[in-house]
């Protein structure tokens, strides 16, 4: 049997791995962020995700490595997101958006959202959405990650600017919101 100091030890090692792979995977996220925010591609691809996830079953060695390797990708993958929303804001906070850029030829508006983080927080987001009849397509969130009392929220919906259903719920999401920041399509 091997000594626990020893197990321990390598244990330490893997972590001390896994930290290296996870900053390299989030300088490539942000190579990714770059060309999105480029190109205007969305920044969640479902099929992608969904293809992903299924892939990284075919490395686990019994079912629940799977579910362990597939709760890990998945949580991977939503620190991603968040990593390209962010570049996609700073990008946004550069230069002011051409005309077609937010809510374009593709009917999708992305935006970025800072709200107290509290008990009833969404629920007082999504109505915004509802009563406008827009479609959201992707909403992700991070409660007080920074220690600063909001609730972060990344939201894609279809629509146009010159919508008049999004214009009211932009008006709406920005009495409720502490910061509110179309970040394009």
């Amino acid at each position: 049997m091997r000594d626990l100091k020893d197990i321990r030890s390598e244990l330490d090692q893997v972590d001390k791995d896994m930290a290296e792979l996870f900053n390299r995977r989030m300088k490539l996220c942000e190579e990714v962020a770059e060309y999105k925010a480029k190109s205007g591609k969305a920044v969640y691809d479902r099929q992608r995700e969904e293809e992903k996830l299924e892939a990284i079953g075919a490395y686990a060695g019994d079912e629940l490595a799977e579910k362990g390797m597939k709760e890990l990708l998945a949580q991977l993958m939503s620190f991603s997101r968040e990593l390209q929303y962010r570049k996609l804001t700073e990008v946004q906070e550069k230069g002011p958006a051409k005309a077609g850029d937010a809510g374009g030829e593709s009917g999708r508006i992305a935006l970025y959202m800072d709200i107290r983080d509290e008990s009833g927080a969404l629920y007082r987001i999504m109505p915004h959405f509802v009563y406008n009849e827009l479609k959201v397509t992707s909403i992700e969130g991070s409660s007080d990650l920074a220690g600063d009392g909001k609730f972060r929220l990344f939201a894609e919906f279809e629509g146009h600017m010159e919508d008049k259903a999004v214009q009211n719920a932009l008006r709406g999401l920005k009495e409720e919101c502490e910061c509110l920041k179309i970040l394009g399509k």
